[in-house]
């Protein structure tokens, strides 16, 4: 055998690998989207949230921003395909999916998660922003006929509400089957208070202490046969407090408070927004005792939160 015709068999081998690495490449490609994707609406599905959400957490706490998580799911699902059938139950999944790839903005991350369970993840987002895009939803599901049902929404908010991704998950969970508890068609934070307050003229107000947006969460019209699902929630007690720092650490890791002394377990730093009126620190805690939020204001701490 010539040396030509060795160079000539090695180069076919050659392409022949090649080809063949190409080939398992395009299909690991395409059993990892699988992997990840619901089949039925093309989201991303559970496989993929919890790791998404572990890297969003991640980001929002080094750079010291907000993150929202949004769960909800389909009211009365099983008697709508046990009233329609499943291929109909099939087909509105379908729709509600394109819903939400087409109304949600570009940074935003839906998944679905169960049979009839969504999330949302919204990077830095704030409760105000978060439940702007649930009036946005419940707006275009009363005008699609196509998708003839109410959606239930449970909302979370990092660091409000929780400090990790896990914790987050379930506060969004509880704050969902608060929802479902009040009658559905409606939206909840995690202890089941209602996340907004009407202000004159029905428009609701937004997160705790934030500003206001859209419309009433239920859209009914103004007939009074329904009740709004945003009602006044009073503001968290703010305590003055005694601070004991970490040694070196320019952190809290200890808080007296009535008499008894709260280990700090968890610290999440907040931006300051500035100026007279505003914290000169801000931190959200995880404590033996819950969640807090501590700051500084004029030389001294307190501590927001809880009864």
């Amino acid at each position: 055998m010539t040396a030509g015709a060795d160079e000539d068999r090695f180069a076919r081998l050659h392409d022949l690998i090649v080809d063949l690495l190409k080939e398992l490449e395009r299909e690991y490609a395409r059993a990892r989207h699988e992997a990840l994707c619901d089949p039925l609406t093309g989201l991303p599905n559970r496989r993929a949230f919890e790791p998404r959400l572990e890297q969003e957490v991640s980001r929002a706490r080094r750079y010291g921003r907000r993150l929202t998580l949004i769960m909800f799911d389909i009211d009365h699902f099983k008697d709508y395909n046990d009233r329609h059938g499943h291929r109909s139950g099939d087909e509105l999944l379908k729709r509600l999916g394109r819903m939400l790839t087409r109304e949600l903005r570009e940074p935003d991350l839906a998944f679905r998660i169960g049979g009839e369970e969504f999330v949302i993840v919204l990077p830095e987002t704030n409760l105000d922003g978060a439940l702007a895009v649930v009036r946005r939803l419940q707006e275009r599901l009363r005008g699609d006929d196509r998708i003839p049902v109410t959606l239930s929404f449970g909302v979370a908010e990092f660091p409000t509400h929780a400090l990790d991704a896990e914790p987050l998950v379930e506060a969004a969970d509880r704050a969902l089957y608060q929802a479902k508890a009040a009658g559905r068609d409606t939206v909840r934070l995690p202890d089941g208070s209602v996340p907004g307050a009407p202000e004159p003229g029905g428009a609701p107000a937004g997160g705790a202490g934030q500003g206001s947006s859209g419309q009433a969460a239920n859209g009914q019209g103004g007939n009074g046969t329904h009740a709004s699902p945003w009602a006044a929630v009073p503001p968290p007690p703010v305590r003055p407090v005694e601070v004991g720092f970490h040694v070196d650490e320019d952190l809290p890791a200890s808080i007296w408070l009535n008499g008894r002394l709260l280990r700090v377990r968890q610290v999440v730093v907040v931006p300051a927004v500035g100026g007279p009126e505003e914290p000169e620190r801000v931190f959200h805690v995880s404590t033996d005792d819950g969640d807090y939020r501590l700051f500084r204001r004029a030389g001294r701490w307190y501590l927001e939160g809880k009864a």
